[in-house]
């Protein structure tokens, strides 16, 4: 939703500061020393990964090795908490409806018993603006 791409470690040790500083002026990066300016867009180094949901994480083979993705359904209701809280916010609700409407037509596959049971924790309590929001989604895909 904010035009970056972050970068979280999984089971890893932190990165030292200097290793990262270096790895990023390999890619000619600017700024620093968590938030990155690379090829035009912006990209954060950040801690370890939080991740709520069963489903599993999605890998992407690159050239430069292995990408974890984090599952669909935690995006879903993470996007959606945020179009709601902690006030409505336009710009964080057409993000999700456009979430909602890649997975609803199938070409991001998803849980969506995952995606009700994520929805209804208490991190998230979103259950009914979720449901609510699925179904305008639906509705305007099927006009």
């Amino acid at each position: 939703m904010s035009g970056d791409i972050d970068f979280c470690r999984r089971n890893v040790s932190a990165i030292p500061l200097r290793q990262a500083q270096d790895l990023m002026a390999r890619l000619g990066a600017t700024g620093g020393p968590r938030s990155w300016k690379v090829a035009g867009l912006f990209v954060d180094l950040l801690g370890l990964l939080e991740n709520e949901a069963r489903t599993p994480c999605r890998i992407l083979q690159t050239p430069c090795g292995d990408i974890t993705v984090i599952p669909a359904e935690l995006t879903v209701v993470e996007r959606t908490l945020l179009a709601f809280y902690p006030q409505p916010d336009a710009q964080a609700r057409d993000v999700a409806k456009k979430m909602l409407a890649v997975c609803l037509s199938g070409a991001t596959p998803v849980d969506w018993t995952e995606v009700d049971r994520l929805a209804q924790l208490p991190s998230f309590n979103i259950a009914s603006e979720l449901a609510a929001l699925k179904a305008e989604v639906a509705r305007e895909l099927k006009d």
